[in-house]
């Protein structure tokens, strides 16, 4: 027994010494066999519905990336069982580690056709990238979503997975946001808030399902914050201060969450900014008359410095 637990330990500091950053996946085009064909899936390993933000800090679901040949099964690769929704990075790794770093008796090699279940998603803009650089005749494909049921239990389980992977990816970028306008850094805040904004935008697929209600207020909120938080970055002092677009998305947050108190903030000092004081102290006045921001101090505050 003692000697089987040395050999699988051998076997995985094998694996995981593989640098897979620096890995040469055009050697591996002689392993290519006609017909040879992998699928490559996401399963929860846990019970109950993902809580994006929470899972990610307490680890309570797990999810199984899986890659499996039509012949002999699911390939073991290390980094395959992951807390949380998994990042981009995570997803990239995994997927080279199944060509370059699979557990024993896989060996190295590439597929004919390697096809995605439409949980990888998400992940395209990451992966794609890279599979197109593997060597010919690789192929890849993504799955089709499943049109013949739109109420299954199975496609209800896939769209919860896909709503859950883009919100996680909108608060990662946002995050990255938020570290680049914390340093001033006007133009990486904007593009990771925008990006933010473009998973957002795919999260709408996961709407379809019982818990549309519930989904929408957090898909809008989260928007709603990452558009404040955008027109903050055009808001920056110095060269490249854009008023006009932070209006814009003082705007466009107010839309997606008319209660979220910094959207109006954002509006008033780009029409500060516009020199439009007016229209300015308007916007704080209307805000103030939404009952959930009657009392917000902020809004008070902002209004009395406007009128000195």
């Amino acid at each position: 027994m003692q000697a089987l637990m040395q050999q699988g330990l051998s076997a995985y500091k094998s694996c995981t010494a593989v640098d897979v950053s620096t890995f040469d996946f055009s050697s591996l085009q002689s392993t290519i066999e006609p017909g040879r064909r992998w699928h490559l899936s996401v399963k929860q390993e846990t019970s109950g519905k993902p809580d994006v933000v929470h899972d990610r800090v307490r680890g309570r679901n797990q999810y199984n990336l899986c890659c499996n040949e039509a012949v002999l099964g699911q390939r073991m690769v290390p980094g395959e069982v992951i807390t949380g929704i998994p990042k981009p990075n995570d997803v990239l790794d995994f997927v080279k580690r199944c060509f370059a770093a699979p557990f024993p008796p896989f060996q190295p090699g590439l597929p004919a056709v390697l096809c995605l279940s439409v949980e990888y998603q998400p992940y395209m803009p990451t992966l794609e990238p890279f599979l197109n650089t593997l060597p010919f005749p690789f192929k890849w494909a993504l799955d089709e979503p499943e049109l013949a049921d739109e109420t299954s239990a199975e496609v209800f389980k896939g769209q919860d997975f896909l709503f859950s992977a883009y919100i996680a990816l909108a608060e990662y970028a946002k995050e990255t946001g938020n570290k680049a306008f914390a340093a001033k850094d006007r133009a990486r805040a904007v593009e990771a808030y925008s990006d933010a904004l473009k998973q957002l935008d795919g999260s709408v697929i996961g709407l379809r399902t019982p818990e549309f209600e519930e989904r929408s207020k957090k898909r809008d909120h989260l928007g709603a914050v990452i558009s404040a938080n955008r027109a903050a970055a055009y808001l920056l002092d110095g060269e490249g201060r854009d008023p006009s677009r932070a209006l814009h998305d003082g705007l466009m947050a107010a839309d997606m969450n008319p209660d979220y108190v910094k959207s109006y903030h954002r509006q008033a000092r780009a029409y500060e900014l516009l020199g439009e004081q007016g229209k300015a102290r308007d916007v704080i006045k209307r805000a103030l008359r939404r009952p959930a921001l009657a009392s917000s101090k902020e809004l008070f505050e902002m209004l009395k410095g406007m009128q000195g």
